[in-house]
């Protein structure tokens, strides 16, 4: 099998910074994993030219991964080799929204924000207004200077969809710079009032566990496991931040219990073997394991072997 062979059948984990030997400056590089979870390194240059045109010449037909794609090619910081597969997504994808909004973070990403702001108002007359194109339309005022536009833009759009990351961690971003920590949790409970809200919790039942004010935070996790059961970014910083000050029994209590793999893929899952680890439930944490290992992910098998041992010794 052939080296790029090799890369398109593996899984992709992230880029990481690198030094060769005979180098003196350092390369980044892209790291995947193949079906046996050993790693394979190549540098940025080579996926630009020889891996990730293939990638998504083979999704081009299919919306949905050559929406996975282009996502994959964004965290790789790559936008100039994603603006036409955006385009193709733009015109071939029934999920319009999902579509617009590849498309309208292309153009951004480009440093095309005239044109980026045209085509989110476009999208908005003919489909109307969400919170995710709302927020990328904030961005292309915010790129171009129109500060209060795009602040009266990001609003409307927390007010529509209060639980959106983006929108609600930039509005928290520009309350702490104009008003400092009161301002920021003043803004963070604003959009927590709004019907439906859930996401701001997260960081305010941070902030009450970095005050020592459990109670608090147990309060606004209760909401939110409520409002979003079933959100994997919500279970993880839950059971992260919880874990994080020592409160790994509360993990075990509040966040195992409504924990799907299916649902909640595999972020949770790791703060969960920890806590399963540190409260010595070695029953929870086999159970836990035995369905990562159903999943079959070489990215994981370190992480595996590490809670079997882990658990093989406490039992």
């Amino acid at each position: 099998m052939s080296f790029i062979n090799r890369i398109f059948g593996a899984l992709k984990k992230k880029k990481v910074p690198e030094q060769f030997e005979e180098k003196s400056t350092p390369q980044q590089m892209i790291t995947f994993f193949d079906k046996n979870g050993a790693k394979i390194h190549v540098t940025k240059e080579e996926y630009k030219a020889n891996v990730l045109p293939g990638i998504f010449e083979r999704s081009w037909s299919d919306a949905q991964e050559l929406y996975n794609s282009i996502i994959m090619a964004f965290d790789d910081e790559l936008p100039q080799e994603c603006l036409e597969p955006a385009k193709h997504l733009y015109k071939i994808d029934e999920n319009h929204e999902r579509g617009a909004t590849i498309l309208g973070i292309a153009l951004l990403k480009n440093e095309r924000y005239q044109e980026a702001q045209q085509h989110l108002e476009k999208y908005i007359s003919a489909y109307g207004k969400s919170g995710v194109i709302l927020t990328n339309l904030a961005k292309a005022y915010s790129y171009q200077g129109h500060k209060i536009r795009a602040k009266e833009v990001l609003w409307e759009s927390v007010e529509l969809y209060p639980n959106l990351d983006n929108a609600v961690q930039w509005i928290a971003s520009i309350a702490l710079d104009s008003g400092g920590e009161e301002g920021y949790l003043s803004a963070l409970e604003e959009i927590s009032k709004i019907e439906g809200s859930w996401y701001a919790d997260l960081w305010l039942a941070r902030h009450d566990l970095e005050k020592d004010n459990k109670s608090d935070a147990l309060i606004r996790y209760i909401k939110i496991l409520k409002l979003a059961p079933e959100n994997n970014d919500a279970l993880f910083m839950i059971s992260g931040d919880l874990g994080k000050h020592g409160f790994v029994s509360d993990v075990m209590n509040i966040v195992y219990p409504i924990y799907n793999i299916k649902n909640h893929g595999i972020g949770p899952a790791m703060n969960l073997l920890q806590a399963c680890a540190e409260t010595k439930n070695v029953e929870k944490g086999l159970i836990l394991l035995s369905k990562l290992k159903e999943l079959k992910r070489p990215d994981i098998i370190e992480h595996i072997h590490y809670y079997e041992n882990v658990f093989v010794n406490n039992a």
